[in-house]
This record gives C-alpha cells, structure tokens and sequence, in this order.
C-alpha cells in the first residue's frame, strides 16, 4: 500500500473539488464552530466551582453536536457520489444527508464514550502514555461513520466494523490520523500570533481548521475505497443497481 500516493490522490481531489465542498459544508462549519466557540467563551476564565450550565447552554451543546452529526453526513455521501461517478448537486446531498445524521449522533456517542473510557487510565494515573489507549481506540474506530452512511449499517455494527476493518491498516491509518495534529499544531501557534481573545478570530479560525481539515478526511475514504470497494453499495435503495465504473484515481 503505497500511502504516499493515497495522499497525492486526496490532495488532488481536494484541490479539484474544493469550490464544491465549500458550498456544502463551510454554512455549517462556520455555525457549528460559532456556537462551540460561544460556549467557550461563556465559561473562559471561570473557576469550576463558578461554571453554571444552563438550558441556553445545553441545548448549543446538543445544536452543534447535531450540526457536526450532519457535516460529516454530507461529507460523507459528497465522497462517495463524487468517486463513483454520481453527480448529485448540493440540494440533494443536503436533503439526504439529514437521514443519516441520527444514526450518526448514535454512532459519534458510542465512539467518544470509547475514547473517554480508553483515556481513564492515563487520567487516574499520571501516566501520560497511557493516553495511547484512547489514541488506539480513536483510529480503530476512524471509519464508523463511513460505514454507517456508505454501507447503512447499525450504529453498533459501524463500530464492530470498523473496529474489524482497521484490523489490517492500522498503521497507514494511524498515519494519516497524524496529520490531524499537524493541521492542530499549526492553527494553535496562528491563534497565539493573531491572539485568541476576539469571538470573530476564533470561530473564523476554528472553521478554516474545520475545512482544511477535510483533506485528512479525504485520505481516510480513499483508503476505506481501496480496501473496502464499497461501489456495490451504491444507490443501495433502489430495486436495481446501475454499472458503476470505479474511479481509481478519485
């Protein structure tokens, strides 16, 4: 498995199909990184002891939660569509995207609470190191939501499936899940020369970190692709499925 070239192909498409991918998803970034960043600053510089979460707070919370559910929903499908030669527009992407989106808060639940149970025992312990177990646990289950959009699984079978399929490409997933903390790396020490006290800096920040961020994602589903071919998945709804020709090169 050449990941090299896993990373020229996703960077091509990334660059091919970027004016697209803004429209469909920076809305919902910019509203769902304004309402974290607004939660943020609501509590920035408070003790614990002096934190009230109120009804106004919660439902933000459980808002951009659902907002973050359906970008990677739309993702997702644009991804799919988009290598099997599909042209949906954006208004139907849109629309079919809302249906996966509880099955994905489901999933994204069941996911968190994996990692946070997995990073116990660094917490309780001192031990930084032991936070490996909840960074293992995080690229294990990297693909989830792929397979609930993609294959219209379970919440619970994405995650036993993903866990499965990670089984033989941890390591180029692990990989490519380390470019994450490139893109984070470099946004934080931007934040710290533009300052991080303006609302406007932050969510202006967080969202351009947001959407470059998707070319990471990118990488993931070609590697998903090569490994899974899930073409035989597509139009899954209809009574019939059309020839689909895969495009090797996204």
């Amino acid at each position: 498995m050449d990941i090299v070239k896993i990373l020229k192909d996703s960077l091509r498409f990334f660059a091919g199909q970027w004016q697209f991918l803004f429209l469909l998803t920076f809305p919902w970034i910019v509203l769902e990184t304004s309402l974290q960043s607004w939660l943020i600053f609501q509590f920035k510089g408070l003790e614990p002891a002096g934190i009230s979460f109120s009804a106004e707070h919660m439902l933000a919370a459980v808002f951009s939660f659902v907002l973050w559910c359906y970008i990677q929903a739309c993702f997702a499908l644009f991804m799919f569509y988009r290598t099997y030669q599909n042209d949906a527009g954006i208004p139907q992407i849109l629309r079919k995207s809302w249906s996966y989106t509880p099955a994905l808060m489901v999933t994204f639940s069941l996911v968190a609470s994996a990692i946070f149970l997995m990073s116990i025992p660094a917490a309780i312990t001192g031990i930084l190191p032991l936070i490996i177990l909840a960074l293992w646990c995080a690229i294990r289950l990297a693909y989830a939501a792929f397979f609930v959009v993609v294959e219209q699984l379970t919440p619970m079978k994405a995650v036993k499936a993903s866990i499965e399929f990670t089984k033989d490409i941890f390591w180029p997933t692990a990989f490519i899940f380390s470019l994450f903390f490139v893109f984070s790396i470099f946004f934080n020490l931007l934040a710290q020369v533009l300052g991080d006290d303006s609302f406007y800096i932050s969510v202006m920040l967080d969202s351009l970190f947001s959407f470059l961020a998707l070319f990471v994602s990118i990488a993931f589903f070609r590697l998903y692709c090569l490994e899974r071919q899930p073409e035989r998945f597509l139009f899954k709804e209809t009574k019939s499925e059309p020839t689909v020709e895969r495009d090797d090169e996204l």
